[in-house]
């Protein structure tokens, strides 16, 4: 999920997806971009396709500038390691046979 000011600002290509979803304001338009590139935790990955949202609000929650989340669709393939004390996410691809 990506904020939509950033993919503006990125000038990726937003396009409206056709359908409506539910959000806390109400009914919102489902938008998606490809991002050509993204690398997280020692990872890069190509052509990803995203969900574009407002997220008003996610600064002040969060108490810092929120650019997007990462979610299933990338994490689903590999062990995730929060380490709390070091603020460190690792990834760790599981070997094929185990």
């Amino acid at each position: 999920m990506l904020r939509k000011a950033l993919a503006e600002e990125l000038s990726l290509k937003i396009v409206d997806a056709g359908k409506r979803g539910i959000g806390a304001g109400g009914e919102v338009p489902i938008l998606v971009t490809t991002v050509g590139s993204f690398e997280f935790g020692g990872l890069r990955l190509e052509n990803i396709r995203a969900h574009v949202l407002e997220l008003k609000g996610m600064d002040e929650k969060f108490g810092h500038r929120f650019y997007g989340c990462v979610g299933y669709g990338i994490l689903k393939d590999f062990k995730v390691c929060i380490d709390y004390p070091n603020r460190e996410v690792m990834l760790i691809k599981p070997l094929e046979n185990t």
